[in-house]
């Protein structure tokens, strides 16, 4: 049986060396580096030099080189290579390849004005298909596109961050704060004040309870794709898949003193929050913390339960100390909820960890959870609480410039 090859004008280019294998003859070698230089040069020198011209020129400078039998680039290679579609990067003024832009540079500065829009109107999840479709685009772009053109003038999709909501008054109360503070040296906060804050406790005495507790406060995790399913990669949610904690004392109200790099005060608080509970403690051990420290100034939040109630403000006006009240919405202004609240988790659970790697059924009742928390709190060293009483002066600037809005230091 005879074959015959078939001519290579009738083959598209694409095809042409695969039917060159399929035939085992030796296809046409590709431009090396030389002849892709000297092509580029000739269209240079001489922009009015013919795509054909410039092919038998390129063909000649390779048999010069490797003889008379060499087989040089096609037309078709040259061309490509002159048009920016191959071997390098384009020339602004060449063709461009690949599928076009959809949209113009005006319909994309359409429809980031669109979303900013949208986010000073709405509060909320805003879809990228209402933002097509508010900006008239949703017949010409996918939703696929769509996203592809905001990553690309740097809009991603991230989760939001939890704060709490700021009126206008809440800002010109922090600005006006911020101005009256922030001028304050770092020894101040150090060693002349004192913060006072409370927080409930919740006791997992079980190994899976506080595997629980602490999975629920997972921010972010690396993983692979594809691997969202695997227990290690999922988080519960603490609405939807509650864990029971058990019976008995599982739960407590403490109250935190800090003053002059120490937790002096970490007290239990019984019976119901409010103003006479307060009272009792002001009179009592808080005082007694606050005087030993030395602190000229305490702060607060402004609780209406306890501390920002008539009685309350009365009973702290008959001693030495300033009192001073944060203003509204402001935890990012109060070291214990910035700082030192998550720093006595985090040692929680370095000792839990460590216990669980020697026994795994490891658990403790809940007096020995309050103790062991106790023993935490009261146990911060000074040079911690004084690095996170100090950052309020950076605090304060970063609050002036912004004007009294969420900072970004948590």
């Amino acid at each position: 049986m005879e074959f015959t090859l078939p001519d290579e004008n009738h083959i598209r280019p694409k095809l042409s060396g695969l039917v060159c294998v399929i035939y085992m003859k030796a296809p046409r070698r590709i431009m090396d580096v030389e002849e892709r230089a000297l092509a580029r040069a000739l269209r240079t020198v001489d922009g009015d030099m013919s795509l054909q011209d410039i092919t038998a020129k390129v063909q000649d400078f390779r048999k010069e080189r490797r003889g008379n039998d060499a087989e040089g680039p096609s037309r078709f290679a040259v061309g490509r290579l002159l048009d920016g579609s191959a071997w390098g990067v384009p020339d602004e003024n060449c063709e461009k390849r690949g599928p076009k832009m959809k949209l113009s540079e005006r319909e994309v500065k359409k429809l980031i004005a669109t979303l900013k829009k949208l986010q000073r109107t709405r509060k909320g999840e805003i879809p990228v298909r209402m933002i097509l479709f508010r900006a008239g685009l949703h017949s010409r772009v996918s939703l696929r596109s769509g996203v592809r053109y905001l990553n690309r003038e740097g809009y991603f999709w991230y989760r939001p961050r939890h704060k709490p909501e700021l009126t206008a008054d809440d800002m010109r109360l922090r600005e006006a704060f911020a101005d009256t503070w922030m001028k304050k040296r770092k020894a101040f906060w150090s060693t002349s004040c004192a913060f006072i804050d409370c927080k409930v406790y919740t006791a997992y005495t079980t190994a899976q309870a506080k595997n629980y507790s602490y999975s629920t406060r997972v921010r972010g995790i690396y993983r692979p794709p594809g691997a969202g399913l695997d227990p290690k990669y999922t988080t519960p949610s603490p609405l939807k898949h509650r864990r029971g904690v058990g019976k008995g004392d599982t739960s407590r109200n403490y109250m935190a003193v800090v003053a002059n790099g120490r937790i002096r005060r970490f007290i239990h608080v019984e019976g119901k929050w409010k103003t006479d509970t307060w009272i009792a403690l002001l009179e009592g051990r808080v005082k007694t913390a606050v005087r030993a420290s030395g602190a000229t100034h305490v702060f607060r939040d402004g609780d209406p339960h306890a501390f920002n109630t008539y009685r309350g403000r009365a009973a702290e006006s008959a001693f030495e100390w300033t009192t001073v009240q944060l203003t509204p919405r402001s935890p990012d202004l109060m070291p214990l909820d910035y700082a030192l609240w998550t720093e006595i988790q985090r040692r929680m659970r370095e000792c839990e960890l460590a216990k669980l790697e020697d026994d795994e059924t490891w658990h403790e009742t809940p007096a020995q959870f309050w103790a062991r928390l106790e023993r935490t709190a009261l146990g911060l060293d000074k040079a911690t609480v004084d690095k996170c009483t100090a950052h309020m002066r950076k605090r304060l600037a970063a609050l002036k410039d912004a004007k009294g809005a969420h900072i970004d230091l948590d």
